[in-house]
């Protein structure tokens, strides 16, 4: 189950195959789905990679503010450690008043090839 509001990766990236399981991909729809994982990841939940993950589900109760700043820093750090990614852009936006501590960071990856991938994480 997902702690996180919503995950929106503005494509099929991570439909899912008869199985349940990710699909194979290869190319910049693996450095998305990677990204994706990196996000949604906690460092520690990998025995064999203890760094691996943006540990945003710490940010939950989090207020805006934090969020914004080191929730944006957490998924960038983590985003970037993949070869192949060129840039990351995190923008964070709060959700109007009436949503509690609701905030969407919206990322942007540019991979080695110079694609442009975009996923919003909502918290």
């Amino acid at each position: 189950m997902s702690v996180f509001r919503d995950i929106d990766t503005g494509g099929d990236v991570l439909h899912a195959t008869r199985s349940g399981d990710l699909r194979l991909v290869t190319g910049d729809d693996l450095t998305s789905q990677w990204a994706v994982r990196a996000a949604l990841s906690n460092p520690g939940s990998l025995t064999h990679r203890p760094d691996f993950g943006a540990g945003l589900e710490r940010f939950m109760q989090a207020p805006v503010p934090v969020v914004m700043q080191q929730g944006s820093a957490a998924i960038r750090s983590a985003i970037k450690r993949r070869a192949g990614i060129r840039a990351v852009k995190v923008s964070a936006t709060p959700a109007p008043a009436t949503a509690a501590t609701t905030v969407s960071l919206e990322v942007e990856i540019t991979t080695e090839t110079g694609e442009r991938r975009q996923i919003t994480v909502g918290i």
